[in-house]
């Protein structure tokens, strides 16, 4: 089977949770990164590494930002640091949780999601 409609059947629209949750505190990072934590902290301020990390997304808690893992395995496949089978099993995670959460506002609010679909939709 393909590894949406996979990953469809096992999320009975909950969000999959493959390791790859759409947001990660440093502290989940590293490990899906096989890098330390430190190193990882470095990468983010720049010490070490290409550059230009990605930016936090937003912070869970006061001093405990979280980061787009979609976002995160991009720059790491882009700096030879993981697999494109690890950066495809990202995408896919944040393609199904993106299609998950549509799914959730368009039962709270179809109208909304209607409209909105039709603003981005837009030339």
């Amino acid at each position: 089977p393909r590894p949406v409609q996979e990953r469809e059947k096992r999320s009975q629209r909950t969000r999959p949770t493959t390791g790859s949750e759409p947001q990660q505190p440093v502290a989940k990072v590293h490990p899906l990164t096989g890098r330390t934590r430190q190193l990882v902290h470095q990468y983010i301020t720049g010490a070490r590494g290409p550059g230009r990390f990605p930016a936090r997304e937003c912070n869970l808690t006061d001093g405990q930002p979280l980061w787009a893992w979609c976002a995160v395995s991009y720059w790491l496949f882009q700096n030879d640091m993981i697999r494109p089978e690890e950066l495809r099993d990202a995408e896919v995670v944040a393609a199904i949780n993106n299609a998950l959460e549509r799914s959730h506002q368009h039962d709270r609010d179809p109208a909304l999601v209607k409209e909105v679909t039709r603003a981005v939709s837009a030339p």
